[in-house]
C-alpha cells in the first residue's frame, strides 16, 4: 500500500487487509484464493520502491470518497451492532460513546 501512514505504525507484516470467507468456500474455492494471494503479492513486489509505477496505479485506481459533513452516527451505530452480533466484538458499543465532537 502507498502514502498510507498506518505502514509506519504498524509492526512488520502485521494484517492490515484481511479477506475473510468460510471454510467451505476456502476449500471449494482453494485455488482461486490461492492464484489472488500469489497475485496480491506479485503486485505488492512490483509496487515496493517503484514510484513512477506507484503514481500510475494511483491515477488509475479510482479513491472512496470522504465525508466533508457530520458522521451519520445511526450508520456507524447499525455496523457496530452488526459486529457484535457476529461475533467479532465481545460486547456492544454505542457509536455515541466513540466519536468525537459530534
Amino acid at each position: 500500500m502507498f502514502g498510507d501512514p498506518a505502514m509506519e505504525a504498524f509492526p512488520r507484516h502485521a494484517p492490515i487487509v484481511t479477506v475473510v470467507t468460510s471454510d467451505a468456500t476456502a476449500w471449494k474455492k482453494r485455488a482461486a484464493l490461492e492464484a489472488f494471494t500469489a497475485a496480491t503479492f506479485r503486485a505488492a513486489k512490483a509496487l515496493n520502491g517503484n514510484v513512477p509505477l506507484q503514481r500510475e496505479l494511483a491515477q488509475k485506481v479510482p479513491l472512496p470518497n470522504f465525508a466533508t459533513g457530520p458522521m451519520n452516527l445511526e450508520a456507524l451505530q447499525g455496523e457496530l451492532d452488526l459486529a457484535h452480533e457476529y461475533g467479532y466484538l465481545a460486547r456492544p458499543l454505542k457509536a455515541t460513546d466513540m466519536v468525537v465532537g459530534k
